[in-house]
Parts: structure tokens; C-alpha cells; sequence
């Protein structure tokens, strides 16, 4: 059915309601697949900072190992 037959035969209020109705569901498909990607995102970052901090870490306790074996 087009958009005048549909007015014509249920209403305009009704008509409108279910455009925006189907205006929503769209928006909060699109929403929701953005949402799904900054996630992906979000968890590749937090992965690879997590490596960085790990290394650092790492690099900070050897430093600390020989600045003590420096003092004794």
C-alpha cells in the first residue's frame, strides 16, 4: 500500500503513528550496530593498553632491580 491509500483508508493519526513507529525501529537498528562497533572498539584499545601498562611494568621493576643492586 502506498501513503494516500493508507491515509484514506485508516487515518492520518494512525498513519503517522506508524511511520514513526517504523522511524524508531530503524534509528535504533542503526544505534545499535554503532554501539556494537565503539565496543569493538573500545575493547581493542583497552587490550593493547593493557599490554602497554604490563610492559611498563615490567620495564619498572627491572629498573627498580637495578637501581637495588646499584645501592648494595
Amino acid at each position: 500500500m502506498d501513503i494516500p491509500t493508507l491515509v484514506s483508508s485508516i487515518g492520518f493519526p494512525i498513519t503517522a503513528c506508524i511511520g514513526l513507529a517504523y522511524f524508531c525501529k530503524i534509528m535504533i537498528d542503526r544505534n545499535n550496530d554503532n554501539l556494537g562497533r565503539l565496543f569493538d572498539i573500545y575493547d581493542k584499545a583497552n587490550t593493547e593498553n593493557r599490554e602497554a601498562i604490563r610492559a611498563c611494568t615490567e620495564a619498572i621493576n627491572k629498573l627498580c632491580d637495578r637501581l637495588e643492586d646499584v645501592d648494595k
